[in-house]
Protein backbone atom coordinates (compact mmCIF):
# COMPACT_ATOMS: atom_id res chain seq x y z
CA UNK A 1 0.00 0.00 0.00
CA UNK A 2 1.65 3.47 -1.06
CA UNK A 3 1.57 6.15 1.56
CA UNK A 4 0.10 9.37 0.30
CA UNK A 5 1.27 12.80 1.39
CA UNK A 6 -0.18 15.64 3.63
CA UNK A 7 -3.15 16.84 1.71
CA UNK A 8 -3.80 20.59 1.58
CA UNK A 9 -6.65 20.94 3.97
CA UNK A 10 -4.23 18.69 6.57
CA UNK A 11 -1.20 21.05 5.81
CA UNK A 12 -3.47 24.05 6.34
CA UNK A 13 -4.50 22.54 10.03
CA UNK A 14 -1.27 22.05 10.85
CA UNK A 15 0.14 25.42 10.11
CA UNK A 16 -3.06 26.81 12.08
CA UNK A 17 -2.53 24.48 15.25
CA UNK A 18 1.52 25.83 15.23
CA UNK A 19 0.40 29.67 14.73
CA UNK A 20 -1.71 29.16 17.55
CA UNK A 21 0.87 27.81 19.81
CA UNK A 22 3.13 30.17 18.74
CA UNK A 23 0.86 32.99 19.65
CA UNK A 24 -0.11 31.52 23.23
CA UNK A 25 3.26 31.34 23.79
CA UNK A 26 4.15 34.66 22.95
CA UNK A 27 1.53 35.53 25.03
CA UNK A 28 2.78 34.43 27.96
CA UNK A 29 6.03 35.37 27.45
CA UNK A 30 4.69 39.57 27.03
CA UNK A 31 2.49 38.42 29.88
CA UNK A 32 5.63 37.72 32.21
CA UNK A 33 8.02 40.04 30.60
CA UNK A 34 5.50 42.94 31.89
CA UNK A 35 4.75 41.07 35.04
CA UNK A 36 8.52 41.86 35.47
CA UNK A 37 8.89 45.09 34.48
CA UNK A 38 5.69 46.08 37.02
CA UNK A 39 7.27 44.65 39.65
CA UNK A 40 10.85 45.92 39.10
CA UNK A 41 9.29 49.68 38.61
CA UNK A 42 7.36 48.93 41.71
CA UNK A 43 10.34 47.74 43.75
CA UNK A 44 12.38 50.85 42.48
CA UNK A 45 9.18 53.21 43.88
CA UNK A 46 9.07 51.14 47.23
CA UNK A 47 13.24 51.77 47.73
CA UNK A 48 12.42 55.37 46.33
CA UNK A 49 10.18 55.81 49.42
CA UNK A 50 12.11 54.44 52.29
CA UNK A 51 15.09 55.97 50.58
CA UNK A 52 12.81 59.56 50.77
CA UNK A 53 11.59 58.65 54.31
CA UNK A 54 15.05 57.56 55.71
CA UNK A 55 16.54 60.65 54.64
CA UNK A 56 13.38 63.09 56.33
CA UNK A 57 13.88 60.74 59.38
CA UNK A 58 17.20 61.02 59.71
CA UNK A 59 17.46 64.84 59.43
CA UNK A 60 14.82 65.58 61.47
CA UNK A 61 15.94 62.88 63.68
CA UNK A 62 18.99 65.27 64.29
CA UNK A 63 17.30 68.34 65.33
CA UNK A 64 18.86 70.15 67.95
CA UNK A 65 18.40 73.98 69.26
CA UNK A 66 22.08 73.88 71.12
CA UNK A 67 23.62 76.18 68.85
CA UNK A 68 23.66 80.02 68.96
CA UNK A 69 21.18 80.21 65.52
CA UNK A 70 19.34 76.88 65.88
CA UNK A 71 16.13 76.92 65.59
CA UNK A 72 13.14 74.58 64.70
CA UNK A 73 10.40 76.43 62.44
CA UNK A 74 6.86 75.60 60.06
CA UNK A 75 6.04 76.81 58.44
CA UNK A 76 9.24 78.47 57.04
CA UNK A 77 8.64 82.44 56.93
CA UNK A 78 9.60 84.12 53.82
CA UNK A 79 8.84 87.22 55.66
CA UNK A 80 9.20 88.91 58.92
CA UNK A 81 5.04 88.49 58.94
CA UNK A 82 6.07 85.01 58.92
CA UNK A 83 4.08 84.01 55.80
CA UNK A 84 4.26 80.43 54.23
CA UNK A 85 5.73 79.64 51.05
CA UNK A 86 2.35 78.29 49.32
CA UNK A 87 2.99 74.76 47.10
CA UNK A 88 1.56 75.32 43.80
CA UNK A 89 0.48 71.49 44.01
CA UNK A 90 -1.71 71.49 47.63
CA UNK A 91 -3.80 68.83 47.90
CA UNK A 92 -3.58 67.93 51.48
CA UNK A 93 -5.58 69.35 54.75
CA UNK A 94 -4.13 69.54 58.00
CA UNK A 95 -0.18 70.86 58.56
CA UNK A 96 2.24 73.25 57.86
CA UNK A 97 3.77 72.76 53.78
CA UNK A 98 7.26 73.33 55.21
CA UNK A 99 10.05 72.84 57.78
CA UNK A 100 13.15 74.71 58.46
CA UNK A 101 15.58 73.44 61.37
CA UNK A 102 18.75 72.98 62.23
CA UNK A 103 20.01 69.76 62.67
CA UNK A 104 23.18 67.42 63.61
CA UNK A 105 24.42 65.93 59.97
CA UNK A 106 26.67 62.81 59.78
CA UNK A 107 30.87 62.61 59.17
CA UNK A 108 31.86 63.53 56.00
CA UNK A 109 31.70 60.44 53.32
CA UNK A 110 34.99 58.42 52.70
CA UNK A 111 35.33 59.65 49.06
CA UNK A 112 35.23 63.25 50.30
CA UNK A 113 38.47 62.72 52.81
CA UNK A 114 40.04 61.52 49.44
CA UNK A 115 39.80 64.47 47.86
CA UNK A 116 42.28 67.27 46.73
CA UNK A 117 42.34 70.79 45.32
CA UNK A 118 39.31 72.32 46.27
CA UNK A 119 37.60 74.44 49.28
CA UNK A 120 34.93 73.67 51.59
CA UNK A 121 32.59 75.51 49.16
CA UNK A 122 33.31 73.24 46.47
CA UNK A 123 33.28 69.82 48.40
CA UNK A 124 29.69 71.43 49.76
CA UNK A 125 28.22 71.79 46.31
CA UNK A 126 29.79 68.43 44.84
CA UNK A 127 28.56 66.06 48.40
CA UNK A 128 26.31 68.07 49.79
CA UNK A 129 26.61 69.69 53.04
CA UNK A 130 28.50 67.30 55.65
CA UNK A 131 29.43 66.97 58.99
CA UNK A 132 28.48 69.52 61.74
CA UNK A 133 25.31 71.65 62.57
CA UNK A 134 23.30 72.02 59.26
CA UNK A 135 20.20 74.14 58.32
CA UNK A 136 17.10 72.10 56.55
CA UNK A 137 14.82 73.20 54.64
CA UNK A 138 12.50 70.90 53.11
CA UNK A 139 9.20 71.83 51.08
CA UNK A 140 7.90 71.67 47.50
CA UNK A 141 8.98 75.13 46.58
CA UNK A 142 12.04 75.43 45.74
CA UNK A 143 14.39 78.42 47.63
CA UNK A 144 16.74 78.99 44.18
CA UNK A 145 15.30 78.61 40.73
CA UNK A 146 14.39 75.01 40.00
CA UNK A 147 14.83 74.98 36.23
CA UNK A 148 11.46 73.62 35.91
CA UNK A 149 11.58 70.89 37.95
CA UNK A 150 8.81 70.04 40.79
CA UNK A 151 8.50 67.92 43.42
CA UNK A 152 9.92 67.75 46.87
CA UNK A 153 13.21 69.69 47.61
CA UNK A 154 16.00 69.39 49.96
CA UNK A 155 17.90 72.61 51.17
CA UNK A 156 20.88 72.69 53.37
CA UNK A 157 23.03 74.94 54.64
CA UNK A 158 26.57 75.02 56.65
CA UNK A 159 27.13 76.69 58.81
CA UNK A 160 23.70 77.83 60.29
CA UNK A 161 22.84 81.29 60.03
CA UNK A 162 19.60 81.81 61.64
CA UNK A 163 17.79 82.67 57.95
CA UNK A 164 15.77 79.63 57.22
CA UNK A 165 14.23 80.82 53.78
CA UNK A 166 16.94 80.50 51.55
CA UNK A 167 20.84 79.29 50.99
CA UNK A 168 22.60 76.61 50.87
CA UNK A 169 23.03 73.58 48.31
CA UNK A 170 19.29 73.15 47.26
CA UNK A 171 18.75 69.07 45.32
CA UNK A 172 15.10 67.84 44.31
CA UNK A 173 14.44 65.06 47.25
CA UNK A 174 11.70 63.61 45.17
CA UNK A 175 10.56 64.19 41.86
CA UNK A 176 7.23 62.62 42.30
CA UNK A 177 6.46 64.23 45.32
CA UNK A 178 3.18 66.07 44.88
CA UNK A 179 2.02 67.96 48.19
CA UNK A 180 3.73 67.01 51.95
CA UNK A 181 2.39 68.13 55.36
CA UNK A 182 3.84 68.61 59.19
CA UNK A 183 2.43 68.01 62.09
CA UNK A 184 4.08 67.71 65.56
CA UNK A 185 3.21 66.46 68.68
CA UNK A 186 3.39 68.68 71.81
CA UNK A 187 2.83 66.05 74.66
CA UNK A 188 -1.10 66.68 74.28
CA UNK A 189 -2.43 67.70 70.97
CA UNK A 190 -1.18 68.05 67.13
CA UNK A 191 0.03 71.19 66.48
CA UNK A 192 -0.10 72.14 62.68
CA UNK A 193 2.87 74.70 63.38
CA UNK A 194 6.00 75.35 65.57
CA UNK A 195 8.32 78.24 66.00
CA UNK A 196 10.87 77.75 68.39
CA UNK A 197 11.45 81.65 67.90
CA UNK A 198 8.67 82.44 69.31
CA UNK A 199 5.61 80.21 70.25
CA UNK A 200 7.29 77.20 71.22
CA UNK A 201 10.92 79.32 72.60
CA UNK A 202 13.23 76.63 73.04
CA UNK A 203 11.73 73.74 72.78
CA UNK A 204 11.21 70.78 70.29
CA UNK A 205 8.05 68.50 69.31
CA UNK A 206 8.10 65.33 70.72
CA UNK A 207 7.26 63.43 67.65
CA UNK A 208 6.51 64.85 64.03
CA UNK A 209 3.92 63.72 61.36
CA UNK A 210 4.73 63.43 58.12
CA UNK A 211 1.95 63.23 55.55
CA UNK A 212 2.52 63.15 51.86
CA UNK A 213 1.18 62.35 48.45
CA UNK A 214 2.71 61.29 45.28
CA UNK A 215 1.60 62.14 41.73
CA UNK A 216 0.84 59.04 40.57
CA UNK A 217 -1.24 57.89 43.58
CA UNK A 218 -4.81 58.97 45.38
CA UNK A 219 -3.88 57.69 48.82
CA UNK A 220 -1.41 59.88 51.72
CA UNK A 221 1.43 58.04 53.17
CA UNK A 222 2.36 58.90 56.66
CA UNK A 223 5.03 58.32 59.06
CA UNK A 224 6.07 59.50 62.00
CA UNK A 225 9.71 60.73 63.59
CA UNK A 226 9.92 60.84 67.30
CA UNK A 227 12.27 63.49 68.53
CA UNK A 228 14.17 64.08 72.17
CA UNK A 229 13.42 66.76 74.01
CA UNK A 230 16.80 67.98 74.83
CA UNK A 231 17.67 68.37 71.37
CA UNK A 232 19.11 65.25 70.61
CA UNK A 233 19.19 62.61 68.32
CA UNK A 234 15.72 60.75 67.56
CA UNK A 235 13.58 57.91 66.11
CA UNK A 236 11.39 57.03 63.38
CA UNK A 237 7.93 54.86 63.96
Amino acid sequence: MRNRGLSLIEMLLTMFIVAMAMAAAARTFNAGLTFDQKSARARDAFNDRLRVEDTITRLIAGANLKGKDSYFLSPIPISDAGVEQQPFDSVLGAGSASLAFTSLAEAPPARMLTQTGGDLLTFNGRFGPIGGETEVGISTIAVGDPSGKRGLFLREQRPADAEPSRGGHESLLDEHLRDIRFEFWDGTTWQTSWDTKNTQKGKLPTVARITYILREEDTPRTFTVRLQIDGGGAASQ
